[in-house]
């Protein structure tokens, strides 16, 4: 079967399209529309990643030729002279908003704890940087993260199991020991048994993602 080239034009055209879309979804996910993360996974995706197989998918920033070189914004939280996150959680990406009953996930934005922490990094360092699990021995990276809602949970795809252990436990129970008691708020160190876990920990994540992302693209002029 023949194949047909496209223009340098009609692939500018297709990144400018993706990186509008990028933004009207994190708009959504702003406005309360928390399931567009999985849309801003495929999002990233198309706009970063180049498939290692030949013949397989390849970026649209590398396709326009500005991948190569580029260094991606990092927006990784960690608590100062120590390996934990804030407040002991095992997550770097996101903080927690705390209500009498509940709790949830959120991400930093441009609301980062300590600015100066902030790195900018080659896309491989980028993408494989654990941004959940390290205290807990889990190396769960924004690679993981936005595999998984696209792969397997409805960003391109959607699988009748998730094949990553690390991810499927944040998503279905966030950090193990970060917990909900209702009527006190979160506790620490807490029955995971006992207590309901903290939620929408990989969708904030994703948007974080998302938002390290839409700063790069700024950064090179987009």
């Amino acid at each position: 079967m023949p194949r047909f080239n496209k223009t340098a034009q009609e692939l500018e055209d297709e990144l400018i399209e993706q990186v509008l879309d990028l933004r009207a979804t994190a708009a959504r996910y702003d406005s309360g529309d928390h399931w567009e993360a999985k849309h801003l996974a495929s999002c990233v995706y198309l706009l970063c990643h180049d498939a290692t197989t030949k013949g397989r998918s390849k970026s649209l920033l590398g396709l326009t030729g500005r991948k190569h070189g580029m260094k991606f914004l990092s927006s990784r939280f960690r608590m100062p002279n120590s390996g934990q996150s804030l407040a002991g959680m095992a997550t770097s990406l996101v903080s927690i908003i705390v209500r009498i009953d509940d709790a949830e996930y959120v991400p930093y934005l441009e609301r980062h704890p300590d600015p100066t922490q902030m790195t900018w990094d080659s896309y491989s360092t980028w993408s494989d940087q654990p941004v959940f699990g390290e205290r807990l021995g889990i190396r769960l990276s924004r690679r993981n993260i936005i595999f998984g809602l696209r792969n397997q949970d409805g960003g391109a795809h959607v699988d009748a199991a998730r094949s990553d252990e690390n991810y499927h436990g944040f998503l279905k129970f966030g950090d193990p020991g970060v917990r909900i008691e209702p009527g006190f708020g979160i506790v620490f160190g807490a029955d995971p048994d006992k207590f309901a876990p903290v939620r929408n920990g990989v969708r904030a994540t994703m948007r974080q993602i998302a938002w390290e992302v839409n700063e790069t693209l700024k950064a090179i002029g987009l």
